[in-house]
């Protein structure tokens, strides 16, 4: 559990308990091929997502990722110019 009410995806646990803040990276986040984590959490999860290496935005997992959270505000950061 992070400090503040946050929550952590790790391998294959996360913990969620009152969670504001998820820091993870898109792969642990979906999970592998079956896109575990996706498929385990509501559509509503997500109001806002930050991307770093967001000039990878336009891969398909961006994508999924994107798709499954419809509502999410979505930010992206890049240091590529």
């Amino acid at each position: 559990m992070l400090a503040g009410g946050g929550a952590e995806v790790e391998g294959r646990q996360v913990h969620r308990e009152d969670a504001h803040v998820v820091i993870t990276n898109i792969g642990q986040l979906q999970g592998g091929d079956e896109n575990r984590w996706l498929r385990a959490l509501p559509p509503d999860f997500f109001d806002l997502i930050l991307f770093d290496e967001g000039h990878h935005s336009v891969a398909d997992s961006y994508a999924l990722l994107k798709a499954q959270f419809p509502a999410a505000r979505i930010v992206n950061f890049s240091a590529t110019a």
